[in-house]
């Protein structure tokens, strides 16, 4: 008896799971609707991680140049307490200043996502239209830009910060 109602409740859940497909089947048009829009939005947010990781390996490469250098310094010097001290409130800083760039960043991203599900609630497509487009590629184009002044900022506040704590030293750049 126990062996018989396992088997049925595996028919029932089968049967169950026959029907969610039946209901979400390509046949069906709104899971068509539904998959066209999470398809683009699925490419977008590669498109928009793909450009984070870029920032963020540009990021990687000024800390670890950072590093070189100090640890390259770090035994020529003797009171090298202050200087550690001094360069971990600035990672924090300027960790702080970036995170707040890369939420607002991220805010705009969120809200043209609100601004494209918004607009096709009930006509679902994978292709942006040429307005869509437009926004994208300027949306793009603004966190780029704000990636590329982030990134001198960042190398010049290390570089104004090395020539105050090491006057005589070249700082490494690991690009």
């Amino acid at each position: 008896m126990h062996i018989k109602m396992q088997y049925s409740d595996r028919r029932r859940s089968s049967s169950g799971r026959n029907n969610l497909e039946s209901h979400y089947s390509n046949e069906d048009p709104s899971y068509s609707r539904y998959d066209e829009r999470f398809s683009l939005e699925d490419r977008l947010k590669k498109e928009w991680n793909d450009l984070a990781v870029i920032e963020t390996k540009n990021w990687f490469n000024v800390i670890i140049g950072i590093c070189d250098t100090l640890i390259t310094e770090y035994d020529s010097y003797n009171v090298v307490g202050d200087k550690v001290s001094s360069w971990s409130e600035l990672i924090k800083m300027l960790t702080a200043f970036r995170q707040a760039e890369v939420n607002e960043s991220n805010v705009i991203f969120a809200k043209f996502l609100d601004y494209m599900r918004e607009k096709r609630q009930d006509t679902a497509s994978d292709v942006l239209t040429d307005e869509e487009e437009s926004i994208w590629n300027d949306i793009k184009l603004l966190k780029q830009q704000k990636d590329i002044e982030w990134k001198k900022y960042h190398v010049g506040t290390w570089k104004y910060w090395f020539q105050k704590e090491f006057p005589t030293v070249n700082l490494i750049n690991n690009e």
